[in-house]
């Protein structure tokens, strides 16, 4: 099984390519379809000369999401950058980097020099540890109330993409998580622990992605409806970046 702790990142990418003056990195792989896999795998279209190959164990690419948007975005990388492969419904079991090989579960291997997983994550929720073994549940997320707070800990509040709610793991959602916790520390402060308030979920039909391929290309995705596309939704994806980032 392949260890999704292995391969680069953007800045990895971004210094080795800079200073590859004899273009040796010549395929890029990125790992998973989902969200994060499609836009690393935009931004090195945007800014790099590499024949780039997507791979995901799922037979389309965004399958959490409404079913238009797989084609939207095939469609539009195979228009813009002609060179990039799709490898779907195929999982990744080894990355070779001294041979420069990705070997696959049906038995086949695909050139490689440089690899980006971006399939899952394990929460780093190392500074918790201390406090107690069964505030963590099986997969080392921290668990926690419908008050975001930790369990067994009143006092102490979790949000983000550490915590075991089922959920889309979205800057969004974060942002909410965060609302969340500073109303119910400023409750507490002012004596009112009745009176917390709770986080709920977003419901799959009130569920809002901004998904950008490159600079020029965005998808507007709303529950399930891709209500927009293209370069109006990539400067919406800006604008919604520099509000949450500014």
């Amino acid at each position: 099984v392949y260890d999704s702790t292995k391969g680069h990142s953007l800045r990895d990418a971004s210094l080795a390519i800079e200073n590859d003056k004899e273009k040796a990195i010549k395929n890029i792989i990125v790992v998973g379809g989902g969200p994060v896999g499609i836009e690393v795998a935009g931004e090195l279209m945007n800014s790099y000369d590499r024949h780039i190959t997507i791979i995901s164990s799922r037979e389309r690419l965004m399958e959490r999401t409404v079913p238009e948007s797989h084609q939207s975005i095939v469609n539009w990388i195979e228009k813009h950058h002609p060179d990039t492969s799709f490898i779907l419904g195929k999982k990744l079991i080894e990355y070779n980097e001294e041979e420069h090989k990705a070997y696959l579960d049906d038995g086949t291997s695909i050139d490689c020099d440089m690899l980006f997983p971006c399939i899952g994550f394990t929460p780093n929720t190392e500074l918790v540890k201390s406090l107690n073994d069964d505030i963590l549940d099986d997969q080392n997320f921290i668990e926690v109330n419908d008050n975001l707070q930790i369990k067994g800990y009143q006092h102490i509040f979790a949000g983000g993409d550490i915590i075991n709610i089922k959920e889309e793991k979205l800057a969004q959602n974060a942002q909410n998580h965060g609302e969340i916790i500073a109303k119910n520390i400023i409750a507490i402060e002012n004596n009112k622990s009745n009176k917390l308030s709770k986080y709920k979920p977003p419901n799959s039909n009130d569920v809002t992605m901004l998904i950008s391929i490159g600079r020029k290309y965005a998808l507007f995705i709303k529950g399930d409806s891709v209500l927009t596309q293209g370069m109006f939704a990539s400067k919406l994806k800006s604008l919604v970046e520099f509000k949450i980032m500014p």
